[in-house]
């Protein structure tokens, strides 16, 4: 049966509830994390004049990407900011071009959820509720940032107790934050506004 090719990154929780609802109905579903590129999974080239292929090579199996059935985006694929030498700056930045080529010859050949172009070009949350805006779409009051004091007052100021939808900040990269001493991937708002699991709307107390 063809494949449904994911590409996602380790521990993702939707990707987990996609993947078994995908397998209750039999469907063949493949993972591939970022993180294990060049690890786990690579991907590989045949040119033979205009005949160009692409290939998934899992080390087990090798995947043609011409009989997968669709592929879905979970995450974007961008080069490593973290990285603590010019040589891991450098493989860092090989690997997100090779599988953003591979992304862009999937894009043109199979049906693909997010596609990587329309994902490159919406990957600024800002820049998504502008453009809705401008579509004539209802944006509700929305705060985006990673410092729970900032947010706690917007809260209040502009929201007065209404409902919140919250997404959590263990979204944010795990960076020290200087301003709190701590990592900001923890960092949270005054559990007061925080209330319910994060990611559904709310009533504040």
């Amino acid at each position: 049966m063809a494949p449904i090719l994911v590409f996602t990154q380790k521990n993702d929780l939707h990707t987990a509830a996609v993947q078994k609802y995908v397998e209750r109905r039999g469907e063949t579903i493949v993972l591939l994390s970022r993180e294990d590129y060049g690890s786990e999974w690579v991907a590989t080239w045949t040119m033979c004049g205009r005949d160009i292929r692409a290939y998934i090579d899992t080390g087990t199996t090798a995947i043609a990407i011409d009989t997968v059935r669709s592929c879905w985006l979970r995450r974007d694929f961008t080069a490593e900011t973290t990285a603590s030498s010019p040589e891991q700056a450098y493989a860092a930045s090989q690997k997100a071009i090779h599988i953003n080529s591979l992304l862009t010859y999937m894009e043109a050949r199979i049906p693909c959820m997010n596609k990587p172009s329309v994902n490159y070009r919406a990957a600024s949350k800002i820049l998504q509720m502008a453009t809705a805006s401008s579509c004539g779409l209802s944006v509700p009051v929305t705060y985006t940032g990673g410092d729970p004091h900032r947010a706690n007052r917007f809260l209040n100021s502009e929201l007065q107790g209404q409902d919140v939808c919250i997404k959590a900040l263990a979204g944010l990269s795990g960076g020290a934050d200087r301003r709190f001493g701590r990592s900001r991937s923890t960092a949270s708002a005054p559990r007061p506004l925080w209330t319910g699991a994060p990611g559904f709307c709310t009533r504040r107390p």
